[in-house]
């Protein structure tokens, strides 16, 4: 009951901020869409969106069922691919602890050949089950991408960067780190897709942190989806009364456009 005090006054002071986020979130979204559609107005599958709701069951620190939505927004115009994700998980069994994740992402990437690129990397992340108030990285790092098969390929990441993060009701850390990403895609047949990503940061100070997202999806009609994810996540440096595993598992509904 402790930890979960903390959270509800922790959420309290930063719910402006929450707001804020939201706002720049939606107009960043405006704001690309805009521009991407001026400069596709003759060939529009350069743009790409998608919208995702469904529901989650978390393990770890504060287990419990929750619902969540993914979205992104993706405009490749080669040798520029630019996407943004929004996810967000909601939960209603802790009273004034109104969600349990919250993480913006945006990534923009110049290939020099349909192998190789560079890429800059900019997250922030609120997942109140790590103990941390808010995490924001900032990376810078070149890719490299395999073709095994027409339905197949894999991709290894490596982006030096920097990281600045709050523990909930404890110190602030600013580090150095070290992105390195993994990526597998294999697309079974004409509506069957799995992914894997698996992400790590590490960093020389405030502990170091794993990522592993497993994706199975189907196509039901048309442009719309059922996926089911798989999330694990470690992390080194663990305040009191938290975990360093919490997983989330999800089955979700996604349009996409």
């Amino acid at each position: 009951m402790h930890i979960i005090n903390i959270l509800k006054n922790y959420i309290k002071i930063l719910s402006k901020l929450i707001f804020v986020l939201f706002f720049i979130l939606f107009a960043n979204l405006i704001v690309f869409t805009g521009i991407s559609y001026a400069n596709t107005k003759t060939n529009n599958k350069n743009l790409k969106a998608g919208i995702g709701l469904g529901i989650s069951n978390t393990t770890g620190t504060i287990p419990s069922f929750n619902i969540n939505t993914r979205d992104y927004l993706k405009y490749k115009n080669y040798p520029w691919h630019n996407k943004l994700r929004f996810v967000y998980n909601y939960i209603t069994e802790y009273s004034q602890l109104s969600y349990l994740r919250f993480i913006t992402q945006e990534n923009s990437s110049y290939y020099f050949n349909k192998t190789s690129y560079i890429f800059a990397d900019e997250r922030f992340d609120r997942n109140i089950v790590t103990g941390f108030g808010y995490r924001i990285y900032e990376n810078i790092g070149y890719g490299k991408k395999f073709i095994i098969s027409k339905n197949m390929n894999a991709s290894i990441e490596l982006a030096p960067g920097l990281r600045q993060e709050k523990i909930i009701g404890g110190p602030y850390f600013g580090s150095i780190t070290t992105m390195i990403r993994a990526k597998y895609h294999w697309k079974l047949n004409k509506g069957v897709k799995f992914k894997e990503e698996i992400t790590t940061y590490l960093a020389n100070k405030g502990g170091s942190f794993y990522e592993s997202l497993t994706k199975l999806s189907t196509k039901i009609v048309k442009n719309i989806y059922i996926a089911i994810y798989y999330e694990l996540e470690y992390q080194t440096l663990v305040p009191a009364g938290f975990k360093p595993f919490n997983t989330i598992s999800s089955i979700n509904i996604n349009v996409k456009f």
